[in-house]
Formats: structure tokens, C-alpha cells, sequence
């Protein structure tokens, strides 16, 4: 006794034999770039390989050729002493900015302007400039900065 066929076999009864796989499919669906070699080679896949044009590190400003699309310093120690300066930095104007817009005191947006003032002055001291972000996240590609 078997249930109707859309509700799998009774309780009790064997389940049907699956049917045997078939692999010629496989070479059907295969794409029109594999295969273009030896036979029974295994299919390379094809590689684009891109250089990008020199840019200044984001620290100290050497000219450096990025391997990727997102690079932005030219050395492990400078993104590290980038990224330390800038979380220092990012959690004085944290600090200031939640005082302001909690407590209302307007007089803190001139405190701001001068912390980034003197922020600009220890930066040129030390032979940095600003330059804004060379990758744009939001189209997926490098661009060169606004003028």
C-alpha cells in the first residue's frame, strides 16, 4: 500500500531508488572558455592583472606604487602610526562634539575648529599633509581627489 504521490511513501514502506546521476551533463554546462586546451588538461582560469599609477602615502607623502585598489600607505608602520594618530584624534573630537550637542554650548564648535587648527600645525611640523582618500568606496574605484 502506497500513499498518493504527492505525500512520499507510508510509514513502513522502503523509499523509491534514487536515479543514477549521469556526468555527461557536466560537459554541456560547461563554459566556452574551459577546454580550450590539452584534453583532460585541467582548465586555467584568466588572470587581469592591473598596475596603478604612483600616489603619495597618506603619512609621510613618499611616491609608492599601490598593489591594489584600496592601498593608501605605503608601508605597514605608516598605516599603523596613521590609524593611531587618527583614532587619538577621533576620540578628542568624540568627546567634544557629544558635550556640544548634548549640553547645547555652542561655544564648543570654535574649541573644535581650533583642536583641528592646531591638529593642521603638528601635521606640517612633521612634514605631513592632508590629502583626502584616493579610493572611493562607494564606486569601487580609485579617482583622483576633488579639486
Amino acid at each position: 500500500m502506497t500513499a498518493p504521490a504527492d505525500h512520499g511513501p507510508v510509514k513502513g514502506e522502503a523509499m523509491p531508488a534514487a536515479p543514477p546521476k549521469d556526468d555527461t551533463d557536466k560537459a554541456s554546462s560547461r563554459s566556452s572558455l574551459e577546454g580550450q586546451g590539452e584534453a583532460g588538461a585541467p582548465a586555467r582560469a584568466r588572470t587581469v592583472r592591473t598596475t596603478y599609477s604612483p600616489c603619495p602615502c597618506r603619512e609621510c607623502g613618499t611616491a609608492y606604487t599601490p598593489r591594489h585598489m584600496q592601498q593608501e600607505f605605503c608601508s605597514e608602520p605608516c598605516k599603523k602610526a596613521w590609524t593611531n594618530r587618527a583614532m587619538t584624534r577621533g576620540m578628542v573630537a568624540y568627546e567634544l562634539l557629544m558635550e556640544w550637542r548634548s549640553l547645547r554650548r555652542w561655544n564648543l564648535i570654535s574649541a573644535l575648529s581650533a583642536l583641528v587648527r592646531d591638529w593642521r600645525h603638528d601635521d606640517r611640523a612633521a612634514g605631513r599633509t592632508y590629502r583626502p582618500r584616493i579610493y572611493n568606496p562607494n564606486k569601487g574605484r580609485r579617482e583622483p581627489p576633488p579639486k
